[in-house]
Parts: C-alpha cells; structure tokens; sequence
C-alpha cells in the first residue's frame, strides 16, 4: 500500500510525525480496534463484502482523537489502483492529510459549542462531508456521476 510511495516519501513523513499520531492495524492479525466508531462505516462494509476480507484491505483513515469521527481518509489503496489512488501519489498523500487538519480543525470548533441540536446537526454534516469525499476517492465514477 503506501509504505513503498505515499508513506515513503520525507515530506509525507514529517508531516505525520508533526501533525498526527500514526497506529498501523492489520485487521485480519488484530481485528477491529475497540471503542473506535469512526471506523465502523469501514467494518461494516467489510462485513457486507466478506470475499473481499482474503484480499487485504488498505486505506488510511485519520480520527478524532477519541476515535468518534473520521475526519479523513486516503480512499482505496489496492495495488490494482496504483495510477489512481492518492496511496501512491506522496502529493496528493499530503494533500489527503492537509484536508485532514482541516477537517479536524472544524471539528475542534465544534466541539467547543456547548451541547445543543445545531452541535449535533453540524458533527453530522461534518461527517456527510468526510464520507462523501472518502467515496469520491474509493470510487471516481461515483463522484463523476454526481456532477
């Protein structure tokens, strides 16, 4: 996956050093992480798709600190898709990470508002946001037939 381009390349390594704490899980050795709920769009699809459970599953997903919404993820990375995949392409790795920040950065405003209805709508609409560019990357043609 991005161990050998995105996850190999300096700039894409300060930047996760700097920024992020980064935790590799092999699902298939380890299983899902407890607690984590940003991850269960993921688990469930892979429960949905269990053929595709022998064939490894690659991405990179960046959470919130207590693991309760994804704030990004770098889409598919199956060597299959190597000419598409932000996976390999230190570039838009880095742009993939970026986004991430910034995401975080909405989340951490809205965090701070005290609880509320309009707090719950705008966690939501974050979250729509996050899973709707993570289809768009796991999947061009979807984001080309929503234009």
């Amino acid at each position: 996956m991005a161990r050998g381009s995105s996850l190999s390349d300096d700039r894409v390594i300060d930047e996760v050093n700097k920024n992020f704490i980064a935790v590799d899980n092999n699902i298939s050795d380890q299983g899902w992480p407890a607690d984590t709920p940003a991850l269960e769009p993921w688990e469930r699809w892979l429960s949905l798709h269990p053929g595709n459970a022998h064939n490894g599953f690659t991405t990179s997903v960046v959470m919130s600190p207590n693991g309760t919404m994804a704030l990004g993820t770098s889409g598919s990375g199956y060597i299959g898709e190597w000419h598409t995949s932000i996976c390999y392409d230190p570039d838009k790795y880095l742009g993939f990470l970026q986004g991430a920040q910034q995401k975080f950065g909405q989340y951490a405003t809205i965090q701070n508002q005290p609880e509320s209805y309009q707090k719950m709508v705008q966690l939501s609409q974050l979250q729509r946001q996050v899973m709707m560019e993570n289809r768009s990357r796991s999947h061009p043609e979807y984001s080309r037939s929503q234009n």
